[in-house]
């Protein structure tokens, strides 16, 4: 569960659930583009996400233009359902609530400054957590083991499978 920054809507959404809140319209004028005319588009890869392109080569971040630095987050940034979704009624304490969001830094009442690049990157925008193994097939969902002291834990990654079936760039 990670939060991340939708630059289209300048909102935060969580990369577990589907974009609920984004208007069907910008979304749908967004996906109708392709990667191969997108600013991002570098080659192989995308430059917004730093991954290969996506097997349906379309994404709701098509020439956005990414915002950086520091971001002062409040509750219109935030979608109520997502505050419902995490059981909780601030933007401060969504940030607490979730393991993987950066530290929040409370400016004033109800004002979380964020890094924005201290939040997740997904490997597709527009997309939940769930839908990307699909659109990079060559990757496989592992998971190991790690021993520390009398426990195991396991640890889940993603492995993009290379030729000869070597393994390599886990994230």
């Amino acid at each position: 569960m990670c939060l991340q920054w939708c630059h289209v809507t300048e909102q935060i959404v969580n990369n577990d659930y589907p974009c609920f809140f984004c208007p069907p319209e910008m979304r749908l004028a967004q996906i109708a583009e392709t990667c191969a005319v997108c600013s991002h588009h570098q080659g192989e890869r995308c430059q917004l996400t730093e991954q290969k392109l996506p097997r349906s080569q379309t994404c709701c971040h098509h020439n956005v233009i990414p915002q950086r630095g520091l971001m002062a987050v409040t509750e219109k940034n935030v979608h109520p359902a997502l505050l419902l979704l995490h059981q909780v009624k601030t933007v401060e304490q969504l940030f607490w609530a979730v393991e993987t969001a950066p530290e929040p830094q409370v400016t004033t009442a109800g004002v979380v400054l964020v890094a924005i690049d201290d939040l997740a990157v997904p490997w597709v925008y527009g997309l939940p957590a769930y839908a990307w193994p699909q659109e990079f097939p060559q990757r496989k969902k592992v998971i190991f083991h790690v021993s520390c002291g009398s426990m195991r834990i396991p640890i889940h990654a993603h492995i993009q499978v290379l030729n000869n079936n070597h393994t390599g760039n886990r994230r």
